[in-house]
């Protein structure tokens, strides 16, 4: 501190109390209350106003913490109206989202059988069948059921081939079903299936058969099951019917 050389204040009965003020060369008279000096100190101002701060921020934190238990109740209160003994209600829909572009999706579940036949297929040709699902909908095999006969004096034998997708290229093939000499292919897969009838099939596996054609997806733009009848008899065929159940999922926003 730098030395004071100033005249001091003075009271009637000595030096007043005084102090300096930074800037000034006077001194200045302190003055008091109830017997105490009055005196500034900025540190206490300091720690006052750092007080002031941490109430202000404990109220906006209590403020956030109601806010939360608020929205924590209204959520409670949503999941108590859809729940009822452990159940949804039937009246909930469930829904998910489409990961890629973050649009909402509602799927609904149904199942549905096409039938697709034709009638008088001439001998020595094919007869082909291509099934697509309705657009927006994905359809996912379950069952195939045929039945196929034709004239008792007639000869040769005739077949079934089942590809997946546009085309009956090999690697699109699933299975075969054929009979060499035989009137009547019947049959279902899978399902109960009558060995004179049923005819020789490829995968001739049942397990491998059924699991090879259940699960196979069907689209409405360009992935169909393709059904590909041969006739190979001397005769037309009267008749080749085939029945296809499907589990239905349609997606929509």
């Amino acid at each position: 501190m730098a030395d004071l050389n100033v005249e001091l204040k003075r009271a009637l009965d000595g030096p007043a109390p005084q102090h300096k003020v930074a800037g000034q060369e006077e001194l200045e008279v302190t003055e008091g209350s109830d017997g105490h000096l009055h005196v500034k100190d900025s540190e206490l101002l300091n720690k006052l106003n750092e007080l002031d701060n941490i109430k202000e921020t404990q109220g906006q934190i209590i403020d956030v913490l109601r806010s939360t238990n608020e929205s924590l109740l209204e959520t409670n209160e949503k999941l108590s109206s859809v729940i009822e003994d452990g159940r949804l209600q039937s009246d909930t829909q469930l829904t998910g989202s489409n990961v890629e572009d973050g649009i909402p999706v509602q799927v609904e579940k149904d199942f549905i059988e096409i039938t697709v036949s034709a009638q008088d297929i001439p001998a020595e040709s094919d007869k082909v069948f291509d099934v697509y699902s309705n657009p927006g909908e994905i359809w996912t095999l379950q069952r195939f059921g045929y039945d196929c006969g034709r004239d008792t004096d007639a000869t040769g034998g005739h077949a079934v081939w089942v590809y997946h997708g546009e085309g009956s290229s090999t690697e699109r093939f699933i299975l075969s079903i054929g009979r060499d000499n035989n009137n009547f292919l019947r049959g279902a897969i899978p399902g109960r299936r009558e060995g004179s009838y049923a005819g020789e099939t490829n995968p001739d596996s049942n397990y491998e058969l059924v699991e090879t054609l259940r699960g196979t997806t069907v689209l409405s733009d360009k992935l169909p099951i393709r059904i590909r009848y041969r006739n190979y008899g001397d005769k037309p065929m009267p008749n080749a019917l085939f029945k296809l159940f499907f589990l239905v999922e349609k997606v929509g926003e």
